[in-house]
């Protein structure tokens, strides 16, 4: 079986306000609201941080 990946894109990640470590001026989010944001909408999604730079995914199977 052969494990395929979709990487997620990330365009919908917004900084939170009332975080301390978000840069809500820079548009910059943290990665603990970002991955509250990313298993929001993917609740499967996989962090794969072995890969530069670090990407979520989807893994889907193919059966062949």
């Amino acid at each position: 079986m052969k494990i395929i990946k979709e990487y997620i894109n990330l365009d919908f990640l917004k900084p939170d306000k009332d975080c301390n470590s978000c840069d809500y001026i820079n548009e910059y989010t943290c990665f603990e609201c970002e991955s509250i944001q990313v298993r929001e909408k993917y609740p499967h999604a996989i962090y794969d941080a072995d890969v530069i730079p670090p990407e979520w995914y989807l893994k889907e199977s193919e059966g062949k």
